[in-house]
């Protein structure tokens, strides 16, 4: 604690040291960042120990010096940006001071908290534009902050609420009023309305109200995405009764009106809108893995502060500055056209040979320029070049899809050196569902996980959804979230339930009956546990000795043994983010969750198909004819429970079980009349590489349903299959 002016002396001299090394020439960005994070901490501490020190001449001098150089660089970038006609943060980027950035912006807001609205005065000398902006952003995020999540009972003051409902009335306007009219006199009732008895009830109604809004902004912005629309207005949905409604009715809280509801919802869009004025030069640092499978960073107070709030934060947005990241750092088409793989006609591609071609042809130095920008309709998009000898498929992104299709067919089918199916399938739970092979730990094996992880990069970039289920715990050490026992579940039913069963006994005889009941050798001493690659490995205590299950070491037994589980694909998974971080900004996916990053890489399981009706072209065949009708009804009924037959008949069609959320290849879907003849004998055909389905003019919707049924079955393309 800080208690006396001597004190305070010590801390200004500090502070003015610090001060003179931070703009020392040669200095790394790093360390730069570093000792500005520890001004901001040091800045921060003073302030709360003695109330003097906004006052102290020499810390305010010092800290008006480090202020100004703090915006003039930020000022830089924002300039660079503008001349570059590109966004501030993508320069951010492309000069490689995300750290730093990140680190001003902490800086600043470690101003503001210690000066209040003097510290908009302390860039006088320069340009104060980029100081407001990041003031007034953190402060709006702090002040809806407080009003969102601020109280423990979520309630708001009376006067808060008048004053966000004048807010409301005067962004939205005329829709808001007449909504709010409806119940004019009652606005001190909108801080009730959220409240119950009890605390605890509150917080966990407030908390299934928020998640319920946010899923209906995430859907209101992937409808407007499905049809061009990038960006949109979120406040709109503050008028949305229909939506709100639904929201309502998600959350199940059927007591709260609907005039509270939109104002949460407001107040949402605008912490959003906060959020995404700060995070560009808030981003969080790269997540690294510990041995016990939780990953861990060294974040800045901001960042640290958005990745805890990141689930209220909408899923557009977030998908827009990933977008912006991947154009940010998209290598030119000339450095990529000089990676090229070639792949011989009689060469069948594959675990063994695909991967191989890439891993014998493409030098992981020259990894890092396999960074095409995403695609647009329009783009012949492709990471490097790729020649299939005897072979002709048109244009270089033609050629580069298939083979990228092709190795991920057979990694999804035939890769047992690197995917296994969860532990949790053999019991009825996740059937079908991949998780990294605990043995992949070879040289050889971690080799060829850099190059999976690459290419799974590839794909985000290029819009190819991967055609994998994978459990949510490789998602989420992606993102850098911690793993929890609902991971352990989602891998191994049958070990979770063991680990309740046991954790719950409170007798020991029980506990003994239920340690028989496992058949393991009295020599094992029942100290082994089964991975998800049918292996067996010791449970260990933290320093490395065998610990047996007995009931006196039943709790230690029961954290070491879920320790081993969860970070038993710790080496594989360090492969995957190794070779994925040559092809993406990892940090930028920090702020996803692990369904959203699913999303970005896997894409829906759910096939929009008025989004497909959208994005389909008619070529010899009007779309209102008898059998196109009947082949969009057929769809439906395949679209109905599980999908199951519906994503088979996409991989007939274009050789993917999922669909981009946006209008992009392989996007548009191309309708074409048979070439072969109407016969109801001919079998439907496609051309996948291009996205093209060609129907004969069935005579019957029983017909048309056998035969797309076929297709289902398997795929007649026309370079394999002649009459």
């Amino acid at each position: 604690e800080i208690t006396s002016e001597i004190e305070m002396q010590s801390i200004s001299e500090l502070i003015c040291t610090v001060r003179t090394l931070l703009f020392s020439a040669g200095l790394c960005p790093i360390l730069r960042g570093a000792l500005l994070e520890g001004l901001g901490c040091l800045l921060r501490a003073a302030s709360r120990c003695y109330e003097g020190v906004h006052k102290d001449e020499g810390v305010r001098s010092a800290v008006e010096q480090v202020t100004l150089h703090c915006f003039a660089a930020l000022s830089s970038l924002v300039r660079a940006g503008k001349d570059a006609e590109s966004a501030p943060e993508l320069v951010v980027l492309q000069k490689g001071h995300i750290g730093e950035a990140s680190a001003m912006t902490t800086w600043l807001v470690s101003v503001q908290t210690v000066y209040g609205m003097e510290a908009t005065q302390m860039g006088r000398e320069g340009d104060v534009a980029v100081l407001k902006d990041v003031l007034s952003a953190y402060s709006t995020l702090m002040y809806y902050d407080n009003l969102l999540f601020g109280d423990e009972n979520g309630q708001m003051s009376a006067r808060d609420s008048e004053r966000e409902v004048e807010k409301v009335r005067e962004k939205v306007g005329t829709q808001w009023l007449a909504l709010v009219s409806k119940k004019e006199k009652d606005i001190s009732k909108l801080k009730a309305q959220l409240d119950t008895a009890s605390v605890e009830s509150a917080l966990t109604r407030r908390k299934k109200l928020d998640a319920a809004l946010v899923k209906i902004a995430e859907s209101y912005a992937m409808f407007l995405k499905g049809r061009g629309v990038s960006e949109v207005e979120m406040t709109r949905l503050v008028t949305d009764e229909d939506r709100l409604g639904q929201a309502k009715a998600d959350a199940d809280v059927g007591g709260d009106d609907l005039n509270a509801i939109s104002l949460r919802m407001y107040m949402l869009c605008m912490w959003n809108s906060a959020v995404e004025r700060l995070l560009p030069t808030s981003i969080p640092s790269i997540p690294y893995l510990k041995p016990e499978g939780i990953a861990g960073s060294s974040d800045s107070i901001v960042s640290s502060y958005l990745l805890k709030k990141k689930n209220f934060v909408f899923f557009g947005f977030k998908e827009r500055l990933v977008h912006a990241a991947l154009m940010a750092t998209s290598k030119d088409a000339a450095l990529r056209d000089s990676v090229e793989v070639s792949i011989k006609a009689d060469t069948e591609l594959g675990n063994k040979s695909g991967l191989q071609a890439m891993m014998e042809q493409i030098d992981i130095s020259q990894l890092q320029l396999l960074r095409n920008p995403p695609p647009t309709s329009a783009d012949d998009v492709h990471a490097f070049r790729v020649h299939f000898h005897g072979r002709h498929i048109q244009g270089y992104a033609g050629s580069f899809r298939q083979f990228i299709f092709d190795v991920l067919d057979t990694l999804s089918t035939e890769a047992p050196h690197y995917f296994v199916t969860c532990t949790s399938a053999a019991f009825g739970n996740n059937k079908g569902v991949l998780t990294l092979n605990p043995s992949a730990t070879g040289e050889t094996e971690l080799a060829a996980l850099r190059y999976i992880g690459a290419l799974f990069g590839i794909c985000v970039r290029s819009a190819i959804p991967l055609p994998f289920d994978i459990l949510p715990l490789f998602w989420k050490m992606v993102t850098g979230d911690v793993l929890t026992l609902n991971d352990m579940k989602e891998m191994d039913c049958n070990f979770a339930s063991l680990y309740e069963m046991l954790d719950t006994c409170q007798d020991e005889s029980l506990f003994t009956e239920i340690v028989a009941s496992l058949g393991a050798d009295e020599e094992d001493s029942y100290s082994r546990i089964v991975l998800s690659n049918a292996t067996t490995t010791s449970v260990k205590d933290e320093e490395g000795n065998v610990l047996p299950l007995t009931w006196e070491t039943r709790k230690e037994w029961l954290r070491c043994a879920a320790r081993t589980r969860l970070s038993e694909s710790i080496q594989p998974m360090a492969a995957i983010l190794d070779g994925l971080s040559f092809i993406v900004p990892l940090s930028y996916f920090r702020m996803l969750t692990c369904k959203e990053a699913e999303l970005i890489f896997c894409g829906s399981k759910a096939v929009d198909l008025d989004f497909l009706k959208e994005n389909t072209n008619y070529s010899g065949v009007e779309p209102d004819a008898e059998h196109i009708q009947w082949f969009w009804q057929v769809l439906e009924e395949f679209n109905e429970g599980t999908g199951d037959k519906m994503r088979s008949f996409l991989r007939f069609a274009c050789a993917l079980d999922r669909l981009p959320q946006a209008p992009i290849e392989p996007l548009p879907m191309k309708i074409r009349n048979s070439d072969k003849g109407d016969s109801d004998e001919r079998r439907m055909r496609a051309e996948a590489c291009m996205f093209i389905v060609k129907i004969p003019k069935y005579s019957s919707l029983e017909v048309m349903r056998e035969r797309m049924t076929e297709a289902t079955l398997v795929s007649y393309m026309d370079d394999q299959v002649e009459d």
